[in-house]
């Protein structure tokens, strides 16, 4: 296994690609779920979500952790979707996201555009 750092720096925006496991086209049809699950991660902590785009078997998110831990935050997020789809599908076990997120700094050049 690799030990890859990855180095968040604060007031930095950020773009993630999180996907189902086996690309499982979930995500469309519980929107309702995700947006739950972003609201008690992301939401209530204050990160800023600039845009996103939800596709039914991975989502791209814009993000401003605005001073969080990224990592934590994306954590949280993806035990929190999980739990409430397994709950609405009556699911006791099983996996819902692939292991890694995909995450690239948004060059400073391009931040005023999209700020």
């Amino acid at each position: 296994m690799t030990n890859i750092r990855r180095y968040f720096a604060e007031g930095q925006i950020n773009f993630l690609t999180h996907v189902t496991y086996n690309r499982i086209p979930i995500l469309t049809d519980n929107i309702d779920l995700f947006w739950n699950a972003y609201q008690y991660s992301c939401g209530k902590n204050g990160a800023d979500l600039i845009a996103w785009v939800i596709l039914p078997d991975h989502a791209h998110l814009l993000i401003n952790p605005a001073g969080n831990n990224l990592p934590n935050l994306m954590k949280l997020f993806k035990l929190k979707f999980s739990g409430l789809y397994r709950a609405k599908h009556h699911l006791l076990k099983g996996r819902i996201w692939q292991n890694n997120v995909e995450t690239a700094r948004v060059s400073t050049y391009f931040a005023p555009i999209i700020a």
